[in-house]
């Protein structure tokens, strides 16, 4: 088996703030889910039409992610503090029947889950000396714990290097703020880029952050082994995990009426769903106007074709004319548009044949 150390490329972690190894900054936002019926098709529409407006706004960003993760519910945590309001003589029956509750629901559905999003939108690089770039370039490999303490120190305690993002964040925060967007603390910020190599592991949260403040170079604490038919193993002091990434690879030509998130809640397992916006480029021999050109072309020498061979045109080209002539409208609208890749992934302490 070919094992490969994934490592983590965050170096330092202020409040919401992640510097990467590169000199990138991202922030990171949780963003409340919103409780709407799903037979509520207006709510539907009016919580997505403030959504776009948000997204749009991030235009100027070139690109964000979002997650949806499954976290798991602390339900002893939560009965503690219900424990703590229960008197003297209840105690005793108080415990017995939370004990008990707390067995059937593990013994009927598993591990309690609750879904929280995330979103993590990239701030502009600010310059690092190129002396520091080749330094961290030469010596991440074999010399990985002293460079990250040089490069910490240097852009912590001499640079600062958050107080450059502090505008920038802020005016992030207010645009977030439609969708109550909160920004996260230095304790959620490390332990969330550690939560991708906990897949699938059963881990305590409390030790995990406490690790974290001790180092980041703990958040990567987990080894990468590939597997057969795109599965990966996670293999760190709790255990193994599998985990398999499923893109979707292709979408209907109207989504305006898939709702993915309420799809993937009702799946009778826990699932991660992720987004990757790419805002496209308005101008250049690679924007959308540039793109549409040449489809444009295409879609014309087909047309001519199909015609001098008194063939019938094929629905799947007049469908392509009519979403190329809707791109065009938003182009020449100035139009926010975007590419939108996305995932599910899912995680499994052994491997299920159906």
């Amino acid at each position: 088996m070919n094992k490969v150390d994934f490592e983590n490329r965050v170096i330092s972690v202020h409040d919401n703030l992640a510097l990467r190894d590169d000199g990138s900054v991202i922030a990171m936002y949780e963003v409340p889910a919103s409780i709407i019926s799903s037979m509520d098709v207006e709510g539907k529409i009016k919580f997505k039409k403030r959504t776009e407006a948000v997204f749009a706004s991030l235009a100027p960003n070139l690109s964000f992610d979002i997650g949806m993760l499954p976290v798991p519910i602390n339900l002893e945590e939560r009965f503690g503090a219900l424990l703590e309001d229960c008197a003297d003589d209840t105690y005793d029956m108080a415990l017995y029947f939370l004990e008990k509750t707390n067995e059937d629901l593990y013994g009927s559905i598993g591990q309690l889950i609750n879904y929280k999003f995330f979103m993590t939108i990239p701030l502009k690089s600010f310059e690092v000396s190129g002396d520091i770039k080749q330094m961290l370039k030469d010596a991440w490999g074999r010399f990985k714990e002293k460079a990250v303490a040089v490069v910490r120190q240097t852009l912590e305690f001499e640079m600062n290097w958050y107080e450059a993002y502090d505008k920038a964040n802020r005016d992030l925060e207010l645009n977030l703020s439609l969708i109550q967007g909160r920004k996260t603390t230095k304790k959620e910020t490390g332990f969330y880029q550690r939560v991708d190599y906990l897949r699938g592991l059963n881990y305590n949260r409390d030790e995990e952050i406490a690790s974290i403040e001790s180092s980041v170079q703990n958040i990567d604490d987990t080894v990468i082994e590939p597997l057969s038919n795109g599965v990966i193993g996670l293999k760190n002091s709790y255990g193994k995990s599998l985990v398999k990434a499923l893109p979707i690879a292709n979408m209907p030509n109207v989504v305006n009426n898939i709702h993915l998130v309420e799809h993937a809640q009702k799946l009778p397992f826990p699932i991660e769903l992720h987004w990757k916006f790419h805002f496209s480029k308005m101008k250049g021999a690679f924007s959308l106007a540039s793109k549409g050109e040449r489809a444009s072309d295409r879609i014309k020498e087909n047309q001519i074709e199909a015609y001098e061979n008194g063939s019938n045109q094929k629905g799947s080209l007049a469908t392509a004319r009519i979403i190329l002539d809707e791109m065009t409208d938003g182009v020449d609208n100035r139009e926010a548009l975007c590419q939108l890749p996305s995932d599910f992934c899912s995680c499994r302490s052994k491997y299920e044949r159906g």
